[in-house]
């Protein structure tokens, strides 16, 4: 029998073999050796199946390895970098806590110390004003219209000592100047007490109205009153003047008792007042305070007269009323101020 070899498609490695009739031998096939039989059956078929099999397909296993990969760099970026976002912003929200923490620490610490800072210097402050109050020389001026006269229509035109020619030449305006270029700092004010001397008061009972402008604080008063003081139809000379000596004792006692570490300056009478000037110089020789005589000053020369003087309006008056001309002009003024100046503590120091 004869046997033929048929091939199959590329791939297919089974082989399929005719049977020969018997008795045909074995050695030949198509006249063909046995080794080439052999090589097409063994041979050619092995390459052809190992480049279809082996080759093609790991190619496509790498192609696909990659595309895998990307997808999962692509997964990877896409859960890293917002995650790395998220990471950055709540490190910048830590961070900024922090400084803001510090900051507040740092302001709150601020704040402490500044107003530590501030309660000190007020307390300094205070502590300089007192010094300073304290080292202030206070001066307090009590009398009737020489030393000080209001306003009145058609009969005086300024706040000041009477008769004076304007407000600097009065005698309370000249101590205060003198004062002022004697002492570092310096206080003065003024009192019109005319009540004292009127005949229809009980003196003990206006010394009431002196409380406030007295205080411990001040350092020198003046008293000029006395002037119209008015005798009783029915009071003798000596009556009278031992009512005005206990008056005038009442008087100084209760300025004293407010203000104890002030001097106090008695001012003699302008006009001639004998019972007057006889009680103030018994009450300044037994409290030991000084007393100013202003019985050289009570001629005609001394006294204004009818001149003209200028208004707290800024205009010029004429003095043309009889008991205004008889008050003290600006030469009698100075003289009143020259002793009265002569009378300040040669050393004061302040109370510590």
């Amino acid at each position: 029998m004869r046997r033929s070899i048929q091939e199959k498609p590329e791939g297919q490695t089974t082989e399929k073999v005719e049977e020969k009739p018997e008795g045909q031998t074995a050695g030949k096939v198509e006249g063909k050796p046995e080794e080439q039989t052999t090589g097409k059956v063994e041979d050619k078929p092995e390459e052809q199946t190992t480049g279809k099999v082996e080759d093609k397909p790991e190619e496509q296993t790498t192609e696909n390895i990659d595309e895998k990969m990307k997808e999962k760099k692509k997964i990877l970026w896409k859960i890293i970098v917002p995650s790395i976002i998220a990471l950055l912003l709540v490190v910048a929200l830590l961070t900024t806590s922090i400084i803001f923490y510090q900051d507040k620490v740092a302001l709150q610490k601020t704040l402490k110390d500044t107003q530590t800072e501030l309660e000190s210097t007020s307390k300094e402050l205070n502590a300089r004003i007192e010094a300073e109050k304290d080292k202030t020389f206070d001066y307090l001026a009590i009398g009737n219209s020489i030393t000080q006269h209001p306003v009145v229509e058609d009969l005086w035109w300024g706040e000041w000592g009477m008769a004076a020619s304007d407000e600097e030449h009065d005698f309370y305006h000249l101590v205060t100047k003198a004062i002022e270029g004697k002492y570092k700092s310096t206080s003065s004010n003024v009192l019109n007490y005319t009540i004292w001397e009127s005949p229809y008061y009980d003196r003990q009972h206006t010394l009431k109205f002196l409380d406030g402008y007295l205080n411990e604080d001040l350092d020198f008063i003046t008293i000029d009153l006395g002037e119209n003081c008015i005798k009783g139809n029915d009071q003798s000379s000596e009556e009278f003047q031992e009512e005005l000596t206990r008056d005038y004792a009442d008087l100084v006692d209760y300025i004293a008792e407010k203000c104890p570490k002030a001097k106090i300056v008695m001012i003699g009478c302008y006009w001639e007042r004998p019972e007057s000037d006889a009680a103030k110089q018994v009450v300044c020789q037994d409290k030991k305070i000084d007393y100013i005589d202003l019985s050289s000053i009570r001629g005609s020369e001394y006294r204004v007269g009818e001149r003209d003087v200028q208004g707290a309006d800024g205009q010029t008056h004429t003095i043309d009323v009889g008991p205004v001309a008889e008050h003290p002009g600006d030469l009698a003024m100075q003289y009143i101020a020259d002793q009265v100046v002569s009378c300040l503590p040669e050393t004061w120091e302040p109370e510590k």
